[in-house]
């Protein structure tokens, strides 16, 4: 959603629950429905600039087949 990975974004926020404040924790609770990770659960594989650009180039691909061009409108 407007650039943002919003998996990518969800684990993190799991990831450094304890980094938020008890306010972001119980907004993130009641509002979305997220918990903190579970003890031992894994980060996420970094990725590298090739899967970035594969998934940027898919995600234009996909665009493209649906919308017809790739042109920016304001």
């Amino acid at each position: 959603m407007q650039g943002e990975d919003l998996g990518a974004r969800t684990i993190a926020q799991r990831l450094g629950w304890e980094k938020l404040t008890p306010v972001q924790q119980w907004m993130l609770d009641s509002v979305l429905g997220l918990e903190p990770a579970a003890e031992g659960e894994l980060q996420p594989v970094r990725k590298t600039q090739a899967d970035r650009w594969a998934t940027h180039l898919a995600a234009a691909r996909q665009f493209h087949a649906r919308e017809g061009h790739l042109a920016r409108r304001s």
